[in-house]
């Protein structure tokens, strides 16, 4: 971390940054979106949180995110209040993984919140192209799973509120 007696800047700072992939993200608008952001707000509202793109590259200091999908909504309380447990079930996927586990894990539904999570988590991030899943793509655009982003993530989520929109 920076130390304020020093003068040099550090070369690294852990910043959140998204860890879901989601349709309609703007992760690659943000530089076109940039001019439309306030400088200066008090508090940061998302109404369509996805994979959270506008809210990690704003970094608010409080905010109020919602969605519409309540398992969205679940995995980051989880990742909010649970990381340490979504990251040993994420590490079990890991280890697994394969074309058989991929299927076995799409076709469970767990109760469990923690288990929904981290099955969300890997379905999201082991499935780029759903419509053309043969082993040798599962296998090749596996990503592997950022550890350390979820518990930088989670450093800086214990001030956001969750909540899912009921209509």
């Amino acid at each position: 971390m920076f130390n304020s007696a020093s003068s040099v800047a550090p070369l690294y700072v852990d910043v959140p940054r998204p860890f879901l992939k989601w349709a309609g993200g703007k992760g690659r608008l943000l530089e076109q979106y940039r001019s439309h952001f306030p400088r200066y707000f008090e508090t940061y509202y998302e109404p369509f949180l996805g994979g959270g793109a506008v809210f990690f590259h704003l970094l608010p200091p409080r905010s109020l995110l919602t969605d519409i999908n309540p398992e969205l909504v679940n995995v980051y309380r989880c990742v909010r209040d649970q990381v340490e447990e979504v990251i040993a079930l994420l590490r079990e996927h890991e280890r697994s993984h394969s074309q058989e586990y991929y299927y076995q894990i799409r076709s469970m539904l767990y109760c469990n919140p923690i288990e929904r999570a981290a099955r969300l988590i890997y379905l999201n991030r082991t499935c780029k192209c759903p419509q053309n899943n043969t082993i040798q793509n599962v296998q090749k655009e596996q990503q592997h799973f950022r550890f350390k982003n979820l518990l930088t993530t989670t450093r800086f989520a214990q001030k956001v509120a969750l909540a899912q929109i009921l209509l």
